[in-house]
């Protein structure tokens, strides 16, 4: 359960705030009105606003990504309705339990999913984000890797891990149990060929 900072900031205008990620939870409505809302973090950060009632975004207001923040990673949970005001500039996935209302010239770069009513959009933009990932060089991968008999041995409290690589790669060993749950990591670091 969110606390401090991430419980009501700003008594539910957010207006002027930079966030960081995390889980955000409002008990009554969110607006943001007045001044715009940066979200910072980087490309892997997550942002979930849990809104109890409705959220309403002023008209012309926008919301700013910083340090590589996507919004493909900012989920906002609304009680009610969602309105966004007129050209106002807004990110990521609007999931609403009634409606949600664009007003015109708006620019929504994520979705709008609405559970009983409907979207309504006015003359304005809705554009799905693309979550950026890294792409690697299919040349610059192994070709195999080489793991050697690894047998335990009850008198030695010890077990030797042999393994070869073709070329200098990250290598990661987990030790995992029955389950597959992790009880350790022995490596996570490029090693030489």
């Amino acid at each position: 359960v969110p606390t401090d900072d991430f419980l009501n900031p700003g008594s539910g205008n957010i207006a002027g705030l930079t966030l960081v990620s995390g889980l955000y939870k409002f008990t009554s409505g969110l607006s943001i009105a007045g001044a715009d809302v940066t979200l910072t973090g980087s490309e892997t950060d997550v942002w979930i606003f849990q809104i109890a009632s409705d959220l309403v975004v002023a008209n012309g207001v926008q919301v700013i990504l910083a340090g590589g923040a996507q919004a493909a990673n900012i989920f906002w949970q609304v009680g009610t309705s969602a309105t966004l005001g007129t050209s106002c500039v807004f990110h990521g996935t609007i999931l609403a339990d009634q409606s949600i209302s664009l007003g015109t010239g708006a620019v929504l770069n994520g979705r709008a999913l609405a559970s009983i009513a409907a979207v309504t959009i006015a003359s304005s933009t809705i554009t799905v984000p693309v979550l950026l990932t890294s792409t690697v060089e299919g040349d610059l991968l192994p070709d195999g890797f080489g793991l050697s008999q690894n047998y335990p041995n009850p008198f030695n409290p010890s077990t030797m891990i042999n393994y070869q690589l073709p070329v200098s790669s990250q290598v990661t060993l987990t030790i995992t149990d029955m389950l597959g749950r992790e009880l350790g990591v022995l490596v996570n670091d490029v090693q030489s060929a």
